[in-house]
């Protein structure tokens, strides 16, 4: 069966991939960004592989770039995706030596049906994919209406897919930034918390200090006292023999 590496940075692009692609008799390995999707191609060994241009970490042109650098795969077709075809675009296809820059959103049945061509003449007779015994082409070529019908629908669903998936993206990039406040603001409590939890520390001891040495003065000025009370009466005899002897 032949084998397709599919990468996207997109969940429910991967999804509807794999789903198209799989129904279209290709065996298929999805990657997330151009990391995964350079692991994966050494790995599997596909036969081809469709790259998205803009991928976190490493782009399209990256993941073309190393296939190209692979003695095995010097004439592998390589199919790049891009919101954008323009020059620049173009230019570094070039330079990456990409088979193709197919721009998006792009039909699925065309996707499959240049696949289909660009493997042709790499494929042994008979060895193409197959559904239920019929060639895949006569299938994925139909522009009846049920097809064109079928095809909008799908596309409808992947760009509902898609904005879900941005939404749920941007909730995630606000539930992350509150978190991340949350976590400052507790840390910063946490230092105030061992701060006053310090000064106190302090006060008691400072309090403990105060009242010792409170105790001592209580006890020096009692011992005072007691001393002043001794020295006077041991004066009063002395003034009572003077009385007498007078």
């Amino acid at each position: 069966m032949t084998k397709l590496l599919f990468a996207d940075d997109s969940l429910s692009i991967r999804l509807v991939a794999l789903r198209f692609l799989t129904t279209a008799g290709y065996q298929v390995t999805l990657a997330a960004d151009g990391d995964e999707a350079i692991e994966r191609f050494t790995a599997d060994r596909p036969d081809a592989v469709i790259a998205d241009i803009s991928m976190p970490e490493k782009s399209g042109f990256a993941v073309c770039a190393h296939v190209r650098r692979q003695p095995h795969a010097a004439d592998m077709p390589v199919l790049l995706t891009s919101p954008t075809v323009d020059e620049d675009t173009k230019r570094q296809a070039a330079m990456c030596r990409a088979t193709t820059v197919i721009q998006k959103p792009f039909s699925w049945e065309g996707l499959v049906a240049q696949i289909e061509t660009l493997l042709a003449p790499i494929q042994p007779a008979g060895s193409g994919p197959k559904t239920g015994g019929d060639s895949l082409s006569s299938s994925v070529h139909a522009n009846g209406p049920f097809e064109t019908k079928r095809s909008v629908e799908m596309e409808t669903r992947v760009a509902s897919e898609e904005e879900r998936c941005r939404r749920l993206e941007d909730q995630a990039i606000d539930l992350r930034s509150n978190l991340m406040k949350a976590t400052e603001t507790i840390s910063d409590l946490q230092t105030r918390l061992a701060r006053s939890e310090e000064q106190c520390g302090q006060l008691t001891q400072k309090i403990r200090e105060i009242e010792y040495a409170a105790a001592w003065a209580e006890r020096l000025t009692k011992f005072l006292a007691d001393l002043s009370e001794s020295k006077l009466g041991d004066k009063d005899p002395e003034v009572s023999s003077r009385t007498e002897d007078s």
